[in-house]
């Protein structure tokens, strides 16, 4: 609704899930499949990686040394724990749980992206967007109705022909159909493991006070030795932790394997056709009714624009890098890190310290 980007979609839509023949028509026939997924989607691959440097998450191609995990002090013991008698899952059972029954599979390298680079707005929050984008969209063709049929505003003195407004109301109809199409191909190319963490008696909640009632409640941890050459670039040191904002859901999410994405498929031609018929009927349609309804598409494309943008808000503050912090990275010479190939070293020290 109310669509920004319709060549880019189409575009993007033939990379991901388009074959040989339409990846040549735009151009990218001879372009791999790592390319388009680094580029498009948010998933990490055999080939595709996400990396932090200089405070902001960097999608690159390569394999690299970072480390993924969860630490529970409360377990942190070199035996296994067995539930007594009496004991349900509720009470001792682990302290996150799957949101999505899938099968038990998970992306092979960390998706820091959709973990602690951006804010993940609430379910409710998109619902009320996407309720009130169709809204927005439909007060477009609303008006353009108004303005046609009962206010009969001319145009340099002429009324506007009648063909003007059903090309208007079918182009915009088509154009947003086409356009969920493409995201729905895009996003099916890709598959995601939810996991929520759970809310039990053994996990404890922050306070302001520094009393704990109940055991220390699990962490999730990221840690990227320093030194690594990527990509041509050269990444530094990080460790990044959710011990001061809990992260409440944890996402994997991986490419589909080639037999079972959408890939050269008819889908893939009626989604590009029905965008494309959308846009030129849309086009004409608006080029022949009142100028207003012109100002009115626009306005609207304005104001999604900015929506979406806002939904894409930093979750966390990724320069608290607790190895090296970006402020010391400034003023130390780069040739002088003391914990560079030691990053699990100083990890372990750190947790013994503060549990």
């Amino acid at each position: 609704m109310a669509t920004l980007g319709v060549l880019t979609a189409m575009v993007s839509v033939i990379r991901i899930c388009g074959g040989p023949v339409l990846r040549a028509f735009v151009g990218r026939a001879q372009e791999g499949a790592g390319i388009a997924e680094a580029e498009l989607c948010s998933s990490t691959g055999r080939d595709v990686c996400e990396m932090y440097k200089l405070g902001a998450v960097t999608r690159v191609f390569g394999r690299p040394k970072i480390l993924e995990f969860v630490h529970d002090p409360h377990e942190a013991n070199f035996y296994q724990k067995t539930a007594e008698d009496g004991q349900d899952r509720e009470e001792f059972g682990d302290s996150w749980d799957e949101s999505r029954q899938r099968q038990d599979e998970f992306a092979p390298n960390p998706n820091l992206m959709l973990n602690i680079g951006f804010k993940a707005p609430s379910k409710i929050v998109l619902r009320l967007v996407a309720l009130f984008a169709i809204l927005l969209q439909s007060s477009v063709v609303a008006f353009a109705v108004i303005v046609q049929k009962y206010l009969k505003i001319t145009r340099e003195g002429r009324i506007p022909p009648p063909w003007a407004l059903p090309t208007t109301i079918v182009g915009t109809i088509l154009l947003c159909t086409g356009m969920g199409l493409c995201a729905f191909l895009i996003d099916q190319t890709t598959m995601e493991q939810n996991d929520r963490r759970q809310r039990s008696p053994h996990t404890s909640h922050r306070s302001s006070c520094r009393e704990r009632l109940f055991p220390v409640r699990s962490v999730l941890h990221w840690i990227q030795p320093g030194g690594q050459v990527i990509g041509d670039q050269t990444f530094d040191s990080f460790d990044f932790n959710d011990g001061q904002e809990e992260i409440s859901h944890f996402v994997s999410s991986w490419r589909r394997r080639d037999e079972e994405t959408f890939q050269d498929s008819l889908w893939t031609w009626i989604s590009i056709t029905i965008t494309t018929l959308g846009f030129i009927v849309q086009f004409l349609g608006i080029r022949s009714v009142h100028s207003t309804v012109a100002v009115y598409q626009l306005g609207a494309v304005l104001v999604m624009s900015i929506i979406r943008g806002l939904l894409r808000r930093r979750r966390t503050d990724l320069d608290k890098n607790e190895i090296i912090p970006r402020h010391e990275l400034k003023e130390r010479d780069p040739r002088d890190y003391t914990r560079l190939g030691h990053e699990l070293d100083w990890l372990s020290y750190h947790l013994l310290n503060r549990y």
